[in-house]
C-alpha cells in the first residue's frame, strides 16, 4: 500500500467514525425528546385526573427521577421495574 492509498483510507476512516458520532447524538437527541415528552404527559395528568400543582407535580418528578437513575446507570433494567409495578401496585405495563 503506498502512500496515497494510506491517505485515502485513513479519510474514509475519519468520515465513518465522524458518521457515528453524529448518528449517535442523532440517537441520543430522540431519546430524550421522547423522556421529556413521556415526562410532560405524567405531569398533565397528574394536574388534570388529580389536581396536582405545581410542588407535587415537581415531588412526583423528583421521584420519577429517583427510580430513572438506577436504570440509566444499568443498575436495574426495565423488566424488574415493571416486574416492582406489578408486584406493589397490580398493574401489568406492556407496549
Amino acid at each position: 500500500m503506498n502512500r496515497a492509498e494510506r491517505r485515502r483510507l485513513e479519510k474514509q476512516q475519519a468520515a465513518r467514525g465522524l458518521k457515528k458520532v453524529i448518528t449517535e447524538q442523532i440517537v441520543q437527541e430522540v431519546e430524550n425528546d421522547r423522556v421529556e415528552a413521556l415526562m410532560t404527559c405524567f405531569v398533565l395528568a397528574l394536574h388534570e385526573e388529580f389536581g396536582f400543582g405545581k410542588e407535587r407535580c415537581l415531588r412526583a418528578l423528583k421521584r420519577v427521577d429517583s427510580y430513572m437513575g438506577p436504570y440509566v446507570h444499568s443498575l436495574e433494567t426495565v423488566t424488574q421495574l415493571k416486574d416492582r409495578v406489578r408486584d406493589e401496585v397490580g398493574i401489568v405495563i406492556s407496549c
